[in-house]
């Protein structure tokens, strides 16, 4: 459980080089990813003197095409079997030409965890936020995840249906998702387009999230619908 925690206070530079000694120490194999991620930090013109900057493990990929941006102010690690192993696969991070990522603070990813930046998308992840395994995150307009949020395996956020549908009265709809601080997305569930999450919301495992969402309440469904009100989780 230590894993899922955050810090909220400002460490010292001898406080932060402790717990990065401790982080070593406790999972050896992080010294390959570290040689392994300041390859990709090198190729892709990131802070090579910030060795957490991005810990991206040797089995994953971390892949930015020329005219997309990296925005790190923090630390990033993609794919390491020191967040969970409930995945044998690897973790994938696509920033297409033309899309942003944007990482405020610590931020985990698991293993099998995909995330896809296509052009114009533009995808910001806010500190304390992990994301388990085999997640999928597809961002082509903007996507905001807020601070401290908890995402279940196999959990999917998509803002596009990849295909137009067209039929009589069909209204446009702004296809931006937006996820409050404190959320908790259960295992398996699915957030479409446009949907807005306010913060310390609780989603049940396997719900699709359609409509917004108020705070502090439990929903869960398909589609999920309010099930508690004035709700909270650690």
């Amino acid at each position: 459980m230590s894993d899922y925690l955050f810090e909220n206070r400002v460490l010292s530079r001898k406080e932060r080089l402790k717990k990065q000694i401790r982080l070593i120490t406790n999972h050896p194999v992080i010294l390959i990813n570290l040689i392994y991620s300041f390859f990709i930090r090198l190729i892709y013109g990131l802070n090579i003197f910030q060795p957490f900057q991005l810990v991206v493990d040797w089995r994953s990929r971390f892949v930015r095409k020329g005219g997309s941006k990296v925005i790190i102010k923090g630390q990033f690690f993609v794919g390491g079997r020191y967040i969970t192993n409930l995945s044998s696969s690897s973790a994938n991070v696509l920033i297409y030409d033309g899309g942003t990522l944007i990482i405020n603070g610590r931020v985990k990813i698991g293993p099998g965890v995909q995330i896809v930046v296509a052009r114009g998308g533009k995808l910001i992840m806010n500190n304390g936020t992990y994301i388990t395994a085999d997640a999928k995150i597809f961002c082509s307009t903007t996507m905001e995840i807020g601070k401290n949020c908890a995402i279940s395996w196999g959990t999917s956020i998509i803002d596009s249906d990849f295909h137009q549908l067209h039929y009589e009265g069909r209204k446009t709809e702004d296809p931006q998702i937006k996820i409050g601080d404190n959320v908790w997305i259960g295992c398996n569930s699915t957030i479409l387009k446009g949907v807005k999450i306010s913060s310390n919301t609780v989603i049940a495992a396997g719900s699709v999230v359609t409509k917004d969402l108020p705070s502090s309440v439990l929903a869960g469904g398909n589609p999920a619908k309010v099930l508690k009100e004035n709700i909270s989780w650690r």
